[in-house]
């Protein structure tokens, strides 16, 4: 099978796998449908040659969908990145106490940890002295009528701030304290909005206001920002630079990866950046959608973005490169998102068979479901998760992670 840029799994058959495609990758944007009908799959492979997909034969509706998910394995199998249901679910609950503050990767680790999987507050506290930045996903900026308003104060949990971001004490090391910078995200939803953020100084004033006044209130270290069109809108990200650096607030913007035609965030943009921010945090993650299914975030994929933006290691350092802490669980007519949890009962109900990608460098997990449908999951492994630490490590970068709360408490180990 040849696999690309853009490795993807189509999952149409009733009781099997039907064929497994090579295609180029595709605009983010294309997130569209959830569920692709069998005739338009057939049309879809049915000018493809042999040695572009696997035929796994005809349903008889006698043999075991698991003898097809056989040849998929021995097709994909890598020695080097071994695993099964047994091992995870022998080990992914266990981690050294001892060594969960102690840190092996240098550059800087951001974890975002977010109210609606508040398993992520434990995990920040669990693993405090691995992360450098401790992002909350709490508040938002929209606009209200002519003005402008910040929501998501309601949600700081000051006792939980106080109790991650206490002096962790090292041996024959100084203490190292977290840094506090909760995410605050713009969201608009007309061009007029988006010419105001680029040009009206009334507005990125108003905005650049909320956020600061908001850091200094809570005695935050500094902030992240994610708005999608912060490359277009200089002059918002200029001010709210130099209002940071007067606040003594470090300063944090997440920024898109290339995918396909679709590129928001650009080298230019990067180098009229860099010395405006404290680092970037890059959506390294979402490569894959239920249009096209996949893997989430395929290392080659992942080592082409940074070395887009930052051909030269010594700008490395500022960008904190992401990797998900999710997974997806396709089948013919479904889409579902995971988090660990899910991920767990999936392996302690069903019989399942790993094979591992050496292009994307990630497992995908295959099992049949009660109703003998037949899914395919994309969710890190410490396999994948460790592949990519020393990828990012080599390369110079940092990490943030999306997000704490959804990952294996035994990824954290890598770090």
């Amino acid at each position: 099978m040849r696999l690309t840029n853009f490795w993807t799994i189509l999952l149409l058959s009733h009781r099997v796998f039907g064929r497994i495609l090579a295609q180029k990758p595709v605009p983010i944007r294309a997130l569209a449908s959830v569920a692709i009908s069998f005739a338009a799959f057939s049309a879809e492979v049915s000018g493809l040659e042999s040695d572009d997909y696997f035929d796994f034969g005809d349903d008889d509706g006698g043999e075991d969908v698991n003898e097809d998910f056989n040849i998929l394995a021995n097709e994909h199998s890598n020695e080097e990145a071994p695993t099964s249901a047994a091992k995870i679910l022998e080990s992914y609950s266990i981690y050294s106490s001892a060594d969960a503050h102690t840190r092996k990767f240098v550059q800087p680790v951001l974890a975002y940890i977010t109210p609606w999987h508040n398993r992520g507050y434990d995990i920040a506290k669990y693993f405090r002295g691995k992360f450098t930045h401790l992002s909350p996903v709490w508040y938002t900026i929209k606009p209200n009528g002519k003005n402008w308003e910040l929501t998501g104060a309601h949600d700081v949990d000051k006792g939980w701030i106080a109790e991650v971001t206490a002096p962790v004490e090292r041996e024959n090391e100084s203490d190292f304290v977290p840094q506090m910078v909760p995410r605050f995200r713009i969201e608009i939803s007309t061009e007029e909005h988006l010419k105001s953020l680029a040009s009206d100084d009334n507005a990125f004033s108003t905005v650049n206001k909320l956020i600061i006044q908001e850091c200094r209130t809570q005695n935050f270290d500094g902030f992240v920002l994610e708005f999608l069109y912060s490359g277009y809108t200089q002059p918002l990200i200029q001010q709210l630079s130099f209002a940071a650096k007067t606040a003594k607030l470090q300063f944090y913007l997440v920024i898109t990866p290339t995918h396909g035609d679709n590129v928001l965030f650009e080298t230019p943009h990067f180098e009229g950046y860099k010395h405006l921010v404290d680092g970037f945090s890059l959506m390294t993650y979402d490569f894959s959608n239920p249009q096209k299914p996949g893997p989430n975030s395929p290392i080659h994929w992942v080592k082409d973005n940074v070395l887009r933006l930052a051909p030269n290691k010594e700008d490395r350092a500022k960008l904190l490169v992401g990797l998900n802490m999710y997974g997806n669980d396709y089948s013919k007519y479904r889409h579902e998102s995971l988090i660990g949890s899910k991920y767990i009962k999936i392996l302690k109900e069903y019989n399942s068979k790993f094979v591992w990608s050496s292009d994307a460098q990630e497992h995908a997990l295959i099992y049949d479901d009660e109703d003998r449908e037949a899914h395919v999951v994309w969710y890190p492994t410490i396999e994948s998760v460790k592949t990519r630490v020393d990828l990012l490590e080599n390369l110079g970068t940092g990490i943030s992670f999306w997000e704490i709360g959804q990952g294996l408490d035994y990824f954290y180990e890598t770090l």
